[in-house]
């Protein structure tokens, strides 16, 4: 007897035989198995599941593993810079205080606050702001609070106005800088506004009109009420380094640790620098003659006057009984003339600027003398133009 099974099998309707394949590969899933490698000498053996098919697991017993609580350490300042780069949020420290991760915590850290102490009035370039743990472009008009924190990522001086209560701040924030704004009334007991310049450089013109502006690097506080000062806090081979310069008026320097000590007066075109290795200011220093030119500290020197020479002027027929020749003069008479006096001009114009009124006096050489300028008063004895010879009393 013929075997019709397989022919039966082609005659099986087209759902049936679908049906039946499904079977077959549902049957060869459940012989899979998957290996887990272990550490441990005997491997766990687990079987998967056939595919499609969907298993609830019982997780009750399942051990939950509970985070670990993160190190009340404030972000390094690399971490700040990129994530303010990434506008991602950024937790100081559980707490809420502002650490600035160096020496400089000779005073403590402000917690954050909703107490404005200023106002930024300029705000020029891409400067950013820390509030509250968020990062934000600062912009003019915004309010100044405690613990707020100001950067300068790019590679360019950007520069600011702070208004304050009892005065005005104007600051060129180097590259790469940031400072944090502190409680006003922390240092002296009143208000007197603070920042702390964690790293970088800040060159601050400062006009008060009651108290003073501190400013906090290092270990060195630099207070001043009315002048120019820079200063800059860097690490040089592993040592953080504080330089102060004084640009204008007056700028008291004192360690943070002796606040109550007078400091050191530093005055215009002078310098005084701070060591952590050393951990004692400096002598005060004279700036370069090159860093005062670069600072603008030194005033031109004006040229000196030029004047004609009139020692070696030739003897003219006209004036052949004079002494002194051309024009002709005695022994101590004087020659007035005014240099520089614009043509047309009815009288001498000694007030304006490169003209003068100068006299010459007749020697015994038969020479006339180095030309002396007067003051513009005496204009009235020079005549407009040419000279006018006789005597030499003003």
């Amino acid at each position: 007897m013929a075997d019709t099974s397989k022919d039966e099998d082609f005659t099986l309707p087209y759902e049936e035989k679908k049906k039946a394949a499904r079977k077959k590969r549902a049957q060869k899933s459940k012989k899979r198995v998957v290996k887990k490698r272990s550490s441990k000498k005997n491997s766990i053996v687990r079987e998967l599941p056939p595919k499609g098919v969907t298993v609830q697991r019982d997780i009750s017993s399942l051990r939950i593993r509970e985070p670990k609580p993160q190190a009340d350490i404030a972000p390094t300042a690399d971490e700040i810079l990129r994530r303010s780069e990434a506008d991602e949020p950024i937790n100081l420290n559980p707490a809420g205080r502002v650490e600035a991760g160096n020496d400089s915590r000779a005073i403590a850290g402000e917690e954050f606050s909703n107490v404005i102490v200023g106002k930024v009035t300029m705000a020029k370039g891409s400067l950013r702001r820390v509030h509250h743990g968020q990062p934000q472009p600062l912009k003019k008009g915004a309010d100044l609070y405690i613990g707020d924190e100001i950067l300068n990522q790019g590679t360019r001086s950007r520069k600011l106005s702070l208004l304050f209560p009892k005065g005005e701040v104007k600051l060129k924030v180097g590259p790469k800088s940031r400072f944090v704004v502190h409680d006003p009334h922390s240092l002296v007991g009143r208000f007197q506004p603070f920042i702390h310049l964690v790293y970088g450089s800040l060159e601050a013109d400062i006009k008060m009109d009651e108290g003073s502006f501190d400013i906090l690097s290092g270990k060195v506080v630099t207070r001043t009420a009315k002048g120019k000062m820079k200063t800059h806090y860097e690490m040089v081979e592993g040592e953080l380094r504080v330089k102060v310069e004084s640009l204008k008026g007056k700028l008291v320097v004192i360690k943070a640790e002796d606040l109550a000590s007078p400091g050191k007066e530093v005055q215009a075109g002078h310098f005084v620098s701070w060591a952590s290795e050393s951990a004692f200011l400096s002598p005060i220093f004279a700036m370069s003659e090159g860093r005062r030119k670069a600072l603008g500290l030194m005033q031109a020197k004006k040229p000196a006057l030029a004047f004609k020479d009139w020692s070696k002027n030739k003897r003219s027929p006209a004036s052949a009984e004079s002494l002194c020749q051309s024009p002709g003069g005695q022994f101590q008479q004087c020659a007035w003339s005014c240099e520089g006096n614009p043509k047309g001009s009815k009288g001498c114009q000694a007030h304006k600027a490169q003209v003068h009124c100068v006299r010459r006096v007749c020697n015994a050489a038969g020479q006339w003398s180095q030309a002396t300028p007067f003051a513009s008063a005496y204009r009235d004895l020079c005549p407009a133009q040419g000279t006018r010879v006789g005597d030499c009393q003003p």
